[in-house]
C-alpha cells in the first residue's frame, strides 16, 4: 500500500517528529486523512498508511515495505544524529497490525527511534478469546443471520490460523499486539479514543486494554465520546476529538520550532 507523506518546510524542525497515522481496514485515503490533517494543524509531519485484510495473513515482514522504503527516503531529510519520535496514532485492528509491522521493519533496519506516546483509536480486541476477534469483523454486516455465520466461519478461520502460525513460530494478530502495546510497552504513554456506541469492538474490549495498562503503571488517558460509531469520533465530536489529540501530544511530544536558517 502507497505511503502519503505531509512534509514541513525544512526551517521548521527542531527534532524529527512524525505521526504514523496507521488507518483501519478498508478505510478510504480521504476519511484517514482528515485524521492526519488533525496532526497537520498542529504543525507534525505524517505518513499515512491504509490497511487491507490480507495483511493478518500475510508474513509481518512483508507487510508495508514499500511503504517503509517511502518512509526511509523521508528520513533521509534529516541529519542522522537528529532523534526520531515516532507517534503511532492506530486505528482499530487494522491500525494495530499496521504499527507492529512497521515497527519491526525499522528494528531490523537498525534505524534508532523513540516512541513518546501512543495513540489508540477504536481498539485493541480482547485478546485471548477466539469470538471477539470475528465478532468484530463480522459486526459491519447488518443482517443478524449472515452476521451469525460470518461469525462462525471467522472462528474456525481464525483458530486455525492462530495454529498454522504457532506451527510457523509466529503467534495471533490480535494477541501479539496487545503483548506488545499493553503489556511490553508499559512506559509509553496511551491516549484510547473509544466510544460506548461501538458495535464493532465494543468499549469493553477497550477498556480491558485501558485497565491492563494502568495495573501495569502505563500512564493513559482515556475519552470515551459515548455515541460516535466505530473510527467516526473525529466525524461526530470534531473539537473534542482535536483537543484530546492536541492535549496528548503537548504532554508526550510537544512541538517546537526550529529559528529559519538565514
Amino acid at each position: 500500500m502507497a505511503a502519503s507523506f505531509f512534509h514541513l518546510p525544512r526551517s521548521h524542525h527542531n527534532m524529527v517528529t512524525l505521526v504514523l497515522v496507521c488507518g483501519w481496514i478498508a478505510a478510504k485515503p480521504r476519511t484517514v486523512d482528515k485524521y492526519a490533517a488533525v496532526h497537520q494543524a498542529l504543525g507534525y509531519e505524517t505518513l499515512t498508511l491504509l490497511a487491507t485484510p490480507f495483511e493478518f495473513f500475510t508474513p509481518e515482514a512483508s507487510v508495508h515495505t514499500k511503504s517503509f522504503e517511502a518512509f526511509k527516503a523521508w528520513r533521509q531529510r534529516f541529519p542522522a544524529d537528529e532523534p526520531l519520535h515516532i507517534v503511532p496514532h492506530i486505528f482499530s485492528n487494522g491500525g494495530a497490525r499496521t504499527w507492529y509491522c512497521f515497527e519491526n521493519h525499522l528494528v531490523r533496519a537498525g534505524m534508532p527511534f523513540h516512541v513518546p506516546g501512543m495513540i489508540i483509536d477504536s481498539a485493541l480486541t480482547k485478546p485471548y478469546d477466539h469470538k471477539t476477534g470475528p465478532a468484530a469483523f463480522a459486526a459491519s454486516v447488518k443482517n443478524p443471520v449472515l452476521r451469525q455465520l460470518l461469525t462462525g466461519l471467522l472462528i474456525l478461520v481464525f483458530f486455525v490460523l492462530k495454529w498454522v502460525l504457532i506451527a510457523c513460530g509466529q503467534g495471533s494478530p490480535i494477541e501479539l499486539h496487545f503483548q506488545r502495546f499493553i503489556e511490553r510497552d508499559t512506559a509509553i504513554p496511551k491516549l484510547f479514543l473509544y466510544s460506548t456506541a461501538d458495535k464493532m469492538i465494543p468499549a469493553s474490549q477497550v477498556e480491558y486494554a485501558i485497565e491492563t495498562a494502568q495495573a501495569l503503571q502505563t500512564p493513559v488517558t482515556a475519552v470515551n465520546f459515548e455515541d460516535s460509531m466505530h473510527v467516526a469520533h473525529l466525524t461526530k465530536h470534531p473539537e473534542r476529538y482535536a483537543q484530546s489529540v492536541e492535549t496528548f501530544l503537548a504532554k508526550v511530544a510537544p512541538q517546537t520550532k526550529r529559528p529559519a536558517a538565514h
